[in-house]
């Protein structure tokens, strides 16, 4: 059975785990239900499970997304007399 290594979000923290995020970033995901898996809440402090972390990275499972294009719509102004 492998240990679970949690890792307390806190910037000194992930510095000396090797998680290149700062904690405001985790913080965030964990918000937005992001990546929710590395997430563990316990006690009502948040965790990140390195483990699944570093499997992630891995396996490339931490993607970027297209951002969209912004999209300029012709919009016309009538002159209402």
């Amino acid at each position: 059975m492998e240990k679970i290594n949690l890792v307390p979000i806190k910037n000194e923290a992930l510095k000396e785990a090797g998680i290149p995020f700062t904690a405001n970033t985790l913080y965030n995901w964990h918000s937005k239900a992001k990546f929710s898996d590395i997430f563990v809440k316990i006690g009502g402090k948040v965790f990140i499970n390195a483990n699944i972390f570093f499997e992630k990275v891995a396996n490339q499972s931490f993607k970027k997304t297209k951002k969209q294009k912004n999209t300029k719509k012709n919009i016309s102004i009538k002159n209402v007399s």
